[in-house]
């Protein structure tokens, strides 16, 4: 069963909240985190792709391509992690 749990690294470091799952729960959660991570992909394309070629992007596309981007790395990250563990 999941159970949510505040970890602190280190001292240093603020508190963070943690979602601890077992490796079935894992197993059940890695197929909709594949799915989110394909959406945020073709999310961060479509971004890139708006922006002519050899010209430059606009603040409103720049904010649009950072924020897909942020989005496909943490997804990124949680596959690997969830992946790894499944």
């Amino acid at each position: 069963m999941p159970y949510p749990c505040i970890t602190q690294p280190d001292r240093n470091t603020p508190l963070r909240l943690t979602l601890c799952l077992t490796k079935e729960e894992c197993g059940l959660v890695l197929p909709f985190v594949k799915r989110a991570l394909k959406a945020a992909q073709r999310k961060y394309d479509k971004c890139i792709f708006q922006v002519p070629i050899g010209g430059t992007a606009t603040d409103k596309q720049k904010k649009a391509i950072i924020k897909a981007k942020d989005n496909l790395d943490r997804l990124k990250e949680l596959h690997y992690h969830l992946d790894s563990l499944a």
